[in-house]
């Protein structure tokens, strides 16, 4: 009885002691256990964390790639911006260029010539000068009353117009025909055929000289050519306007006036008598020069009130014509005429 009850006591205890072992088990020995620590770490440290890490890389490579783009994107603009700014700048420098260009035309069409003034010592008189090309020219016609045996008038018979226009001269008194100034001019006059040569002072101040015809074609080049010359060599006063030729510009500063020209030997009918006629004021312009045509008619510059043009023609030599003078040249040769071929004065 005792044995049986020792048996059964032995057996509660062993199992007892069997059921404690099994709970003391640790996580290592646990085959699960260990199977999901693996799998655990197997995440965080391999596949898991590669795979992030494969992600982020990528992520980084995608930002690198967009850091690309937008360097690409920033270089594509600086490439934009660099041609257009630098295509701007051109067209701005050009531009600066055709700017600076028309301030040099502007600035040399304002005064393309050199100026200065003459004083006639003869009477103290002054005119505006003007240097066109090689040959210093007086801008204002001549109004020195030359009291001599051949004569000279105020346009229109008026003191005041000489003051502004300059006076008519016969040839005899353009010439000095009486040689009071110089005698290459002797015996030159309306009704004497003269035989000067070269450069002949005429009425002209000391120094300066009457124009020949090499004179009024330099001129005249000078000037446009003789299409267009007569609108550069016209004062912008005094020119009655007319369709067929345009406004007057003056380019050159050589002012000349539509003063006309005068007929001493005018036959008034009502009045029955000569009386000089005035005409073709506001029509044309004229200036005398010291060259004759072969057939004793001289030479002369003309402007027209219809025309752009300038000309060298041959004028009856009785007709009374302003004068210009143009400075005497190294190069200019006097021939004087001797004595024994003179008119009296």
């Amino acid at each position: 009885m005792n044995k049986k009850i020792f048996k059964l006591v032995a057996s509660a205890i062993a199992l007892t002691l069997c059921a404690c072992g099994n709970d003391s088990t640790s996580p290592e020995d646990d085959p699960a256990s260990s199977t999901s620590e693996i799998q655990s770490s197997t995440s965080k440290d391999q596949p898991s964390s590669s795979s992030s890490k494969d992600t982020s890389s990528s992520s980084k490579e995608k930002s690198s790639s967009s850091e690309k783009v937008s360097s690409s994107s920033e270089e594509t603009s600086s490439s934009s911006d660099e041609p257009e700014s630098s295509s701007s700048e051109d067209i701005s420098s050009s531009s600066e260029e055709i700017s600076s260009s028309s301030e040099d035309i502007s600035s040399s069409s304002e005064q393309p010539f050199e100026t200065g003034v003459l004083i006639d010592t003869r009477d103290n008189q002054t005119y505006k000068t003007v240097k066109i090309g090689t040959t210093n020219w007086m801008a204002q016609n001549l109004n020195y009353n030359f009291n001599d045996n051949y004569g000279n008038s105020c346009p229109n018979n008026d003191e005041e117009n000489c003051a502004k226009f300059g006076r008519f001269y016969s040839l005899g008194t353009a010439m000095d025909s009486s040689a009071v100034f110089s005698s290459n001019g002797r015996r030159c006059g309306t009704d004497n055929y003269c035989e000067a040569q070269g450069a002949i002072r005429g009425i002209c101040p000391k120094g300066w000289r009457l124009p020949n015809k090499n004179d009024f074609a330099e001129l005249i080049e000078i000037a446009g050519g003789a299409n267009q010359a007569g609108m550069n060599l016209k004062a912008t006063t005094s020119w009655t306007p007319d369709d067929n030729a345009s406004p007057a510009t003056d380019l050159l500063g050589f002012s000349m006036f539509a003063t006309g020209s005068a007929d001493p030997y005018h036959y008034d009918h009502d009045a029955k008598e000569f009386r000089t006629r005035y005409y073709d004021q506001g029509i044309k312009g004229v200036i005398l020069s010291s060259d004759y045509e072969d057939n004793h008619e001289l030479t002369v510059l003309l402007l027209q009130n219809d025309s752009d043009k300038a000309s060298i023609i041959s004028q009856d030599r009785e007709i009374w014509t302003p004068v210009r003078c143009v400075e005497s040249k190294e190069t200019d040769q006097y021939f004087d005429i001797p004595d024994q071929f003179a008119d009296e004065p």
